[in-house]
Order: structure tokens, then C-alpha cells, then sequence
């Protein structure tokens, strides 16, 4: 599935991770996997802040319970996370669909295909209640496309409901 760090050795490139957890690298207009995250704050039969990293949770979509497991509880980073990050992150257990990460083949985080599909279509499976609990954050991410873009981050990061994950929040990376 796709992450949504850029490939710093080609313009067209984004990373991706295998289905046996290996990193990749593929050309931006090919369509993959999106698992999509969120940052959610909700009291199910005990509050989410009780469960651990890696307990699943069910949130609703389209009226059905689907599977999400907990990948981040707190700030990742307060150097490169801002206030909005602290929090119980989530990320759809399966593959929602398969999109293309960028139409244009440039890999631009902030005007890709993908994110406006998480923030527009992938957003609207959640009903009004689901959707008061989902909080937005502001992610770290290059601005401009990869290697010659600039860091964003903390209170200059990227405004989204829904967002990919990056290699280093899924391990890969330094």
C-alpha cells in the first residue's frame, strides 16, 4: 500500500510497503493499495486512551463496523508534529481500494490524487457521528515536489482529516 513519503531518487516515485512489510518504490500514476489513517478520539465501551498500540477497533463506515488497528497513541515527534498529532492514531486494517497516487506523475504530496480521494470520497463513508470523533491534524510532509521540496512540519504541516501514513511512521526511514 502506499505511504505517503516521496522517493528521494526519482520525481515520479513514491514509497510503498509489500504485502510482506518490505519498502518499495513505485512510479506515482500506478494504482495501489490505500490503507488509510486517522486520528480518532471516541469512548467505546472503554476509552480508546485505555487500549493499547496494535488492539484493533471498529469504526463505522457506510454503516458497517470495519477493523482498524492502533499504530500511535501520543505525539509522535514534538519537534515535527504539532498539538493536533497527540492522540490515538488508526489505520484501516485492509486495503480500502486501489488508487493512483498522482495523475500528473509528480510526487507532490499536497496536490495528489490520493489525498484529495482520502479527504473527499474515503471521508464520506463516515456517518455525522463517526466524523465528530475523526480529529484533524497538521502531518509532516514535503512541500514542492520530493527532493526538491521543502519540510513541513509542526504547526506548518498539511491540514487533513485522513492522511497516509510516512516511512518513518511505519518504520522505515531516519
Amino acid at each position: 500500500w502506499w505511504v505517503r513519503s516521496f522517493f528521494a531518487g526519482s520525481i515520479g516515485k513514491f514509497c510503498q510497503v509489500s504485502n510482506s512489510g518490505t519498502s518499495l518504490s513505485v512510479n506515482s500514476p500506478r494504482s495501489n493499495g490505500l490503507a488509510p489513517a486517522l486520528r480518532v478520539c471516541y469512548t467505546p465501551p472503554q476509552p480508546i486512551s485505555n487500549l493499547a498500540v496494535g488492539d484493533i477497533v471498529k469504526v463505522k463506515e457506510s454503516g458497517t463496523d470495519v477493523d482498524y488497528i492502533i499504530v500511535q497513541k501520543g505525539n509522535p515527534d514534538a519537534t515535527m508534529y504539532d498539538a493536533s498529532c497527540d492522540g490515538t492514531w488508526v489505520l484501516r486494517k485492509d486495503c480500502y481500494s486501489k488508487q493512483v497516487y498522482a495523475t500528473n506523475g509528480i510526487n507532490n504530496y499536497e496536490d495528489s490524487s490520493i489525498l484529495a480521494y482520502i479527504n473527499s470520497t474515503f471521508y464520506s463513508v463516515f456517518d455525522t457521528a463517526t466524523k465528530s470523533v475523526i480529529k484533524q491534524v497538521k502531518i509532516p510532509y514535503m512541500k514542492g515536489p520530493g527532493n526538491t521540496g521543502t519540510i513541513m512540519s509542526g504547526e506548518n504541516g498539511l491540514l487533513s482529516n485522513c492522511f497516509l501514513l510516512s516511512c518513518n511512521e511505519v518504520g522505515f526511514g531516519g
